[in-house]
């Protein structure tokens, strides 16, 4: 550690005082203990550090029930008490521009704590922070370019997001594809005229088991083969909705499954082939065709996340590995289909939901950016994932 009294005609208090005030940001969690005080002094080095730091601050305040160690309760005094009673007072009341935050556990604050740096240095001119593999942390993504990837908070439980532009495509199939069904038709230009962005990858299992552990509720079967970076499964639409709700409060951005035209528009990826790789999938392109291969057999499951290359926009596993839930109540055909971009709710079978992409189960055929299916919203299926849009503020496309 440093030396706090390196230089002979300086104390400790005036030498953290110093190197507080050279600053840019000042970040203080504040709990219950008031904490040491210089020699011959009556208020806490925290304190005094607080009140000499630059106009930039981010204030963590520890909600009353955080843990304590007993020990640290039973020394304070009462005089302590009351000090630290007023510093949490005068601190909570900071909002210029420093907000207070209180958290319920440990990890949550780390985690709060990391999201508010990554916020804030994105607020800065020339802010944001890029990690190694070239994702955004913390960034507006209304800055960044078409087929960016980022992250709004460091932390694994964040899905990887990729940034798509506006644009039109023609959705469903052509009447000469003669591997398209009646509900792909008729095909139909759609204009969505706002930017949003999407999970790079289906849900994982790494994500979506913080999620269980945090809303105290049982996690999916993985039927043995394996949770980790593979897509979860046996999840029914509503799941993926209480996800999607739990990770907007925790990132504070708003997070959603994908209307089913936004859905193919991401899958398409610019292309109008039958799928984003062109007009025939292979296993060199995605996990699919093994419904013949027996449950047991190795190839017979989900493959992790990103095993196999990426359509145009960046996005993986939009063919095949597992069916993606989306908005969208089922309808037979496209008749009367929104152009827009907004999920098609009205008038469908508001008990079953549409889900999109094929699996590893099914032929290529099943496989195609046009091909969609249904499924009762509140039954979990082993072939059966998600991944999830993110509103880029300001674009106004719809909620």
């Amino acid at each position: 550690m440093e030396d706090f009294t390196a230089a002979a005609d300086r104390s400790s208090i005036e030498y953290c005082k110093e190197r507080v005030a050279d600053c840019d940001l000042f970040v203080s969690l504040i709990g219950h203990i008031y904490g040491s005080m210089p020699p011959g002094q009556t208020r806490s080095y925290t304190e005094q550090e607080y009140e000499a730091a630059p106009r930039h601050r981010l204030i963590f305040l520890a909600p009353p029930d955080f843990p304590v160690a007993a020990k640290l309760i039973l020394s304070q005094t009462r005089e302590e008490d009351d000090k630290q009673a007023a510093f949490r007072e005068r601190a909570g009341a900071d909002q210029h521009p420093g907000r207070s935050e209180f958290f319920d556990s440990p990890d949550k604050l780390a985690a709060n704590v990391v999201a508010a740096l990554r916020n804030w240095e994105a607020e800065q001119p020339g802010g944001g922070y890029t990690d190694p593999l070239g994702i955004h942390v913390g960034e507006d993504p209304a800055g960044l370019p078409p087929s960016s990837a980022f992250k709004d908070v460091l932390s694994d439980w964040c899905p990887v997001m990729v940034v798509l532009p506006a644009g039109q495509f023609m959705m469903g199939s052509p009447t000469d594809d003669k591997d398209a069904y009646p509900e792909e038709f008729p095909s139909h230009q759609v204009n969505i005229g706002y930017r949003f962005a999407i999970g790079r990858f289906p849900v994982t299992f790494d994500e979506y088991d913080v999620f269980c552990e945090e809303t105290m509720r049982r996690p999916p079967y993985d039927e043995h083969w394996g949770r980790g970076k593979r897509p979860v499964i046996n999840v029914c639409w509503s799941d993926a909705n209480d996800y999607a709700a739990w990770l907007s409060l925790k990132t504070g951005q708003q997070y959603r499954l994908a209307s089913e035209s936004e859905w193919e528009y991401a899958c398409r990826a610019g292309t109008q082939t039958r799928f984003s790789f062109g007009q025939v999938l292979t296993k060199k392109h995605a996990n699919f065709g093994h419904a013949e291969s027996g449950r047991n057999h190795p190839l017979a499951r989900t493959s992790v996340v990103g095993a196999f290359p990426a359509n145009p926009w960046g996005l993986y596993d939009m063919h095949g590995n597992v069916w993606e839930h989306v908005l969208d109540s089922y309808h037979e055909t496209y008749d009367h289909a929104p152009c827009d971009g907004s999920p098609w709710l009205e008038s469908g079978d508001d008990s079953d939901r549409v889900v999109r992409g094929g699996s590893f189960s099914y032929d290529a055929k099943d496989n195609r950016a046009a091909v969609r299916c249904f499924h009762a919203k509140d039954t979990p299926d082993m072939q059966h994932g998600f991944r999830v849009v993110r509103v880029i503020r300001g674009d106004g496309q719809a909620s």
